[in-house]
């Protein structure tokens, strides 16, 4: 074996298939096989949601390819992020959300109304969590609640579309059709 040949690389083989799944839940085991060479720096001089995904990054020890087979968005965009590039809400929720976060605007405490304030204090209160995040629990908790309604929606149209279906479907009979060789003789025939 010896020496690899001059000029050759080695090819970095990514352990992440699409259909793993979310990056945050795959086990660090299976990311370790792999040699990292350098981890991903935080750069300084970007916003905090950047800051914090580069940061996550290289906590669960993330490449570039890896997040941008899990998220959709491309290496490129994802690199140029460091330094060119402020990167959109979509984008930046969809790094975020393969990374296991998600981005929820909160309201100031002053913006927040005064006969909803008493009812988030004591859901905070419950959940031992600041009143922005209880606000954000609500937020996540009642966007869960409207996407399920959508997809039952979906179902039932989709079981409503088979029921209709068995209801017209009408079998035909098929006309049993001679055999494409009865193995007469063309003599015998005539």
């Amino acid at each position: 074996m010896g020496r690899p040949r001059s000029g050759t690389r080695r090819q970095a083989v990514s352990v992440y298939a699409c259909g793993d799944g979310l990056l945050y839940k795959i086990p660090h085991e299976k990311r370790s096989l792999r040699r990292v060479r350098r981890g991903v720096t935080i750069p300084p001089h970007v916003s905090e949601p950047v800051r914090l995904y580069f940061a996550e990054m290289q906590r669960l020890h993330i490449t570039y390819d890896e997040l941008a087979e899990c998220s959709g968005i491309r290496r490129a965009t994802a690199k140029a992020h460091r330094r060119k590039n402020r990167p959109s809400l979509e984008s930046l929720s969809a790094i975020l959300g393969s990374l296991g976060w998600t981005f929820i605007p909160q309201p100031a405490l002053e913006i927040i109304p005064e006969d909803v304030r008493p009812d988030l204090e004591r859901l905070a209160e419950k959940l031992k969590v600041s009143i922005p995040d209880a606000f954000s629990a609500v937020v996540d908790l009642a966007a869960r609640q409207q996407q399920h309604c959508i997809e039952s929606d979906q179902r039932l149209a989709a079981i409503d579309a088979r029921r209709q279906w068995a209801a017209n479907y009408k079998p035909t009979r098929r006309r049993r059709r001679k055999p494409a060789n009865d193995n007469t003789s063309r003599q015998a025939a005539a």
